[in-house]
């Protein structure tokens, strides 16, 4: 297994050409099927902005709370290996709009989170994205002041008695 691993990662490592498909499609269902398939991006273009997302709870007895996704810029060594999969989740998956899809299931986890540590039931998720934009580098050593952070409520979402089980 060991072998078959190091097999597929050094195969996607290689640049993606015919023999590379020829080579990994017999395998197909199983790399896909155990997650072993990997796309590594190391030289695509720096990013932009900055993105993370937050979400404004409704509670039933009309508070708003607001419900924080992980940052991993604000987590430690150990709790950003844990969570790693909420940065690739959000960032790199759920925040396009092509991927509106998740929204929903997004909104309904963020609601049973929300209901088992407050008891109390929400009826309204709305999602909000905030974004900055990177400035370019620039001489001097010293970093710039941190830019605002825009925001946009893009989603909301009702929720139902059933979504909280």
């Amino acid at each position: 297994m060991i072998v078959f691993y190091i097999y597929c990662g050094a195969l996607f490592l290689c640049p993606d050409t015919g023999w590379r498909q020829t080579l990994l499609s017999p395998f197909w269902n199983f790399i896909e099927y155990v997650g072993l398939w990997q796309y590594y991006t190391v030289f695509v273009p720096p990013r932009v902005f900055n993105l993370y997302l937050e979400a404004n709870v409704k509670l039933d007895n009309g508070q708003i709370l607001i419900w924080k996704y992980p940052r991993m810029e604000q987590l430690g060594l150990i709790e950003k290996m844990q969570k790693e999969r909420y940065r690739k989740l959000y960032n790199d998956i759920a925040n396009n709009a092509s991927d509106g899809v998740l929204w929903p299931d997004l909104a309904r986890f963020i609601a049973r989170q929300v209901y088992a540590q407050q008891g109390k039931r929400p009826l309204e998720v709305t999602l909000v994205r905030y974004w900055s934009d990177i400035p370019p580098a620039h001489g001097d050593p010293l970093p710039r002041p941190p830019n605002k952070y825009a925001s946009l409520g893009f989603f909301t979402y009702p929720i139902r008695i059933e979504d909280l089980q």
